[in-house]
């Protein structure tokens, strides 16, 4: 086995393999106390890049690849439905990234939809962190 490839745990034994680096993750969301707990409970896994709004998480997911996203469905301006219908997102090299939503909008439509985009989970706000660290773990090391 390849010495750079490790398990996420830390062993090299022919698990669940990805290169021996941090996980780059970029949360998108309008509420700054919202990206702060964002990175706070990521921060032992991934390098997280915060973007305020849909505008500017455009921006850097067409700028840097990355391994996992995390969106909030409602921002003003460009909200997370309208990020994963652009025709920047659909060309991105972040098209095929797993994508986790967060939202405070518990209806099944916004789930529904957010879902139909390729989202790989909904989590309600105010988000439990152990339950994002896990559902980010398991999209990347899957």
């Amino acid at each position: 086995m390849d010495p750079k490839l490790r398990r996420p745990d830390g062993r090299r034994d022919g698990g669940d393999h990805l290169p021996d680096r941090r996980l780059a993750v970029l949360a998108v969301d309008d509420d700054p106390d919202m990206l702060a707990t964002l990175e706070d409970a990521l921060a032992s896994l991934a390098e997280v890049d915060l973007a305020v709004g849909g505008r500017q998480a455009l921006e850097m997911l067409r700028a840097r690849k990355y391994d996992a996203i995390i969106m909030d469905l409602h921002m003003p301006g460009l909200d997370g439905f309208a990020v994963l219908d652009s025709l920047a997102f659909r060309t991105s090299p972040n098209r095929n990234t797993p994508l986790i939503a967060v939202t405070a909008d518990r209806s099944l439509r916004a789930r529904v939809e957010f879902l139909k985009r390729r989202a790989i989970c909904v989590l309600n706000k105010p988000v439990p962190v152990d339950e994002l660290v896990k559902r980010v773990r398991s999209s990347v090391f899957a």
